[in-house]
């Protein structure tokens, strides 16, 4: 089974990946942002320097490859996706997949800006809070596509993929 955690940015699927990671000894756990920069970013100092300098049609290229990766991986594996992985292209792959299942972190917009507004490792906070605001309610429509919805509360009590299942 591939789990693959969507949600917009700060919706908190990097902390959810975290405790799935130190909680589990069956599945595999990855970010997919870091496994993009760990294959393409030599001489870069962050993922963002990585996309200011290759642009960001170049990024999503090398994430859509990178995710049908892991896609086609015979591991159980439970990977974090950027919050613009989840495009129409991507959902197609996903859909393709029976193993997988996409797993919505549904977070309000204002509760993720609080987490990353100030987070300069972020590029796109660079524009603003109305911008993110729009780019939140074009991308909840994809999210809500995933087979699994988690709310806070509901995510404030799994600790491990093995949970998933439950919900």
């Amino acid at each position: 089974m591939i789990y693959l955690l969507c949600g917009f940015m700060g919706s908190g699927k990097s902390t959810l990946l975290k405790k799935f990671s130190k909680n589990t000894n069956t599945y595999q756990c990855f970010d997919l942002d870091e496994e993009i920069f760990k294959k393409a970013g030599q001489g870069f100092k962050s993922l963002a320097e990585f996309i200011e300098s290759k642009g960001w049609d170049h990024f999503r290229r090398r994430e859509s490859e990178t995710l049908e990766e892991f896609l086609k991986s015979s591991h159980d594996t439970v990977l974090a996706l950027g919050g613009g992985a989840v495009s129409g292209v991507n959902v197609a792959k996903i859909k393709g997949f029976k193993e997988a299942r996409m797993v919505y972190l549904n977070c309000p917009f204002e509760v993720c800006f609080e987490r990353i507004a100030d987070d300069k490792s972020r590029p796109l906070v660079k524009l603003g809070k109305e911008k993110l605001l729009d780019l939140y309610n074009e991308r909840v429509p994809l999210y809500e596509l995933a087979q699994i919805h988690l709310s806070s509360e509901q995510l404030a009590k799994i600790e491990s993929p093995e949970q998933l299942l439950q919900s």
